[in-house]
């Protein structure tokens, strides 16, 4: 029932999201734009999809290093096969299909996997919010909302980097203190506290591999390379069009799209993708057509090749669909989660 209730929110959210979008499009306009657009700009954009899904390969396996030592190599096809999984999956389910890959694949525990894809996402989060306020506080826009949602997200960046670095520095200690804070939200569901409280602790689980300061400073690195070839392309679908902006404004754009997905929808974002693109866009000018034929160039080639790679690779694993939702149907990746050893630190030598 509850994945149920979980595919029918996303189906709305949806719903609602290309009703938004679709508000004031003209469609010949849409066809003029795509008729005079450079597609020699696809090229690049996909290489820029397969060296960020490379970064993501690298930096997992710098998350897995206190638990095995795998080859990059082997990392590139499950994490392809876990963004295909998001495209044609509801509720984010590609995550799990990674989980089920690598666990089979290098025999490792699930809650091993899943607390490394918890500090992804920590990563993640602090890049969007730093770039995504870089790019507000840089635009030229003179919208009161804007301007005092540039100030919101560079706060709530400056404020989620300390508390990263404490959390890495001082684990138990903010743990202690987060859950404390969070019993004391008396108006969340007890079932929410406790989840969030789980998924801190799945987390600290992973945060063996951040005892090298030398390994947290490669991963941030790598996160923000990752988010900022992501704004190329979108940089990139603007320039098809010949929208001239700027960078601050592909920077917007990254940040408003990026926690766009986050948002419960059908697979692959669409209606979702088309909104960020028209709420980021049209203060500073574009038109609404415009915004929705970029949207369309940005999403649309990644889709066919990410989709179509992580079939290809699940096909060479072997693996069956119906593993996967034997796995969903019998497993939550945030229980039986193992306690943080203070012995899986990383040497010095081992970022390699």
């Amino acid at each position: 029932m509850k994945q149920l209730l979980s595919i029918l929110v996303g189906v709305a959210v949806t719903t609602l999201c290309l009703f938004f979008a679709l508000q004031g499009i003209k469609w010949h306009a849409v066809q003029s734009y795509f008729a005079q657009a450079n597609y020699w700009l696809i090229a690049p954009s996909l290489l820029a999809v397969i060296i960020i899904f490379w970064l993501k390969a690298v930096r997992f396996r710098w998350l897995l290093l206190p638990r095995k030592q795998i080859p990059t190599s082997e990392l590139f096809a499950p994490i392809t096969i876990g963004f295909m999984g998001n495209n044609v999956l509801p509720m984010h389910l590609g995550e799990l299909m990674r989980v089920v890959v690598v666990a089979k694949q290098q025999n490792l525990p699930a809650s091993t996997i899943f607390s490394s894809l918890v500090l992804e996402r920590l990563f993640d989060v602090l890049s969007i919010l730093v770039l995504f306020s870089l790019g507000l506080i840089l635009s030229d826009i003179n919208d009161p909302i804007l301007q005092k949602t540039a100030q919101g997200a560079s706060i709530i960046a400056a404020v989620f980097s300390l508390i990263l670095i404490l959390y890495i520095i001082w684990t138990n200690l903010v743990l202690n203190v987060i859950s404390t804070i969070i019993n004391w939200i008396f108006f969340l569901p007890l079932s929410l506290r406790l989840k969030i409280i789980e998924l801190m602790k799945t987390g600290a689980d992973g945060l063996a591999a951040l005892h090298n300061p030398r390994l947290v400073v490669a991963i941030l690195i790598n996160s923000f390379m990752q988010w900022l070839l992501m704004a190329w392309i979108i940089q990139l679908s603007l320039d098809a069009f010949h929208l001239e902006l700027g960078f601050k404004s592909s920077l917007v754009v990254l940040g408003a799209s990026a926690f766009g997905a986050a948002a419960p929808s059908v697979p692959g974002y669409f209606g979702t993708m088309q909104v960020c693109f028209k709420v980021a866009l049209v203060p500073v000018g574009v038109s609404e057509d415009a915004a929705f034929a970029a949207s369309l160039y940005y999403q649309l080639p990644s889709y066919v090749l990410v989709t179509g790679l992580g079939l290809y690779f699940l096909q060479l694993t072997g693996i069956r669909w119906s593993e996967f939702y034997k796995y969903n149907a019998s497993h939550h990746p945030e229980t039986n989660i193992p306690q943080t050893s203070d012995n899986a630190s990383i040497k010095e030598g081992s970022l390699s």
